[in-house]
């Protein structure tokens, strides 16, 4: 494989290596100590069939089962389809509840802090993308949390947050989930930062969904959150990329945050499937 630096501090192109194929061992060992290194790695001119995606993904770990799912066989139920189109092939309306719901994707998160499993890496597949728009901005909440000055550290390392999808998504509208997904989907307790087992790095572990810290009163703990997203994503923390069909990205969710970007979704399609490892070391560690 040959990798290719994107950012100072983040992001690296992959070349050399086909996602559809089968892979030794010791290359998915190498793939993951560059998202250890790089947090975020980016495949071009892939090829990939959805059973070609969850078994590229599968090689990191167990599968999320994803909400907006792209259907009821064991592939579907492991991809995530985000999409302006219909069945028919017709666009969707701007105002379609599943559009209002992805625009929350519009925010600075990470995925799956809000689940009971927590994520290790999401990968996201270009299918269609517009001839516009439609970018996904990383930031690298490790960079930023290395140059915290000492004090902030103190604050946040042994903090924690509370995280809810209705909260966010409440940003957006207010009816956005079902009474049945809220159920099933509880606020939950995260730290404010989180170490790679690997590397020993530490990245603060934050997100839209994130509104209330331990300890602090509810407006304290909203500021402090807003404080550390506002830090997070300043510039020199940032890697945009511009998706070209065919472009597999595959992202750290314990040391990054990231965000979609508007495009025009009533001319143009953009079709992208989006599968998810869960952080299954992790949560052996919180249940042991």
């Amino acid at each position: 494989m040959k990798i290719t630096p994107l950012h100072s501090r983040f992001a690296a192109c992959v070349q050399g290596i086909d996602c559809s194929a089968q892979l030794a061992s010791p290359a998915v060992s190498e793939v993951l100590a560059a998202l250890d290194q790089h947090s975020v790695l980016i495949f071009p001119q892939q090829d990939l069939t959805p059973a070609d995606q969850v078994r590229f993904s599968s090689y990191f770990g167990p599968l999320e089962q994803a909400i907006t799912r792209m259907g009821d066989d064991d592939v579907a139920r492991q991809i995530a389809l985000l999409s302006n189109v219909n069945d028919d092939g017709t666009l969707r309306s701007i105002s379609d509840r599943k559009m209002l719901f992805h625009r929350g994707n519009e925010m600075w998160h990470t995925d799956s802090t809000y689940k009971p499993q927590t994520a290790l890496a999401s990968l996201l597949y270009a299918v269609e993308v517009p001839p516009s728009g439609g970018q996904t901005h990383f930031a690298s909440t490790r960079a930023a949390y290395a140059d915290l000055d000492d004090e902030r550290k103190a604050l946040v390392d042994e903090g924690f947050a509370t995280h809810s999808l209705a909260y966010s998504r409440a940003k957006v509208a207010q009816d956005l989930m079902s009474d049945e997904l809220k159920k099933s989907l509880p606020p939950v307790e995260r730290p404010l930062v989180r170490s790679n087992p690997a590397t020993g790095d530490r990245s603060l572990y934050i997100a839209s969904h994130a509104f209330a810290v331990r300890g602090m009163n509810e407006q304290a703990g909203l500021s402090l959150i807003s404080q550390l997203l506002d830090w997070c994503t300043r510039e020199e923390y940032v890697y945009r990329h511009d998706w070209q069909v065919g472009d597999l990205v595959m992202w750290d969710n314990r040391s990054t945050l990231h965000r979609a970007t508007p495009f025009d979704a009533a001319t143009h399609r953009r079709v992208m499937r989006r599968s998810t490892v869960i952080d299954a070391q992790y949560m052996a560690s919180l249940a042991a």
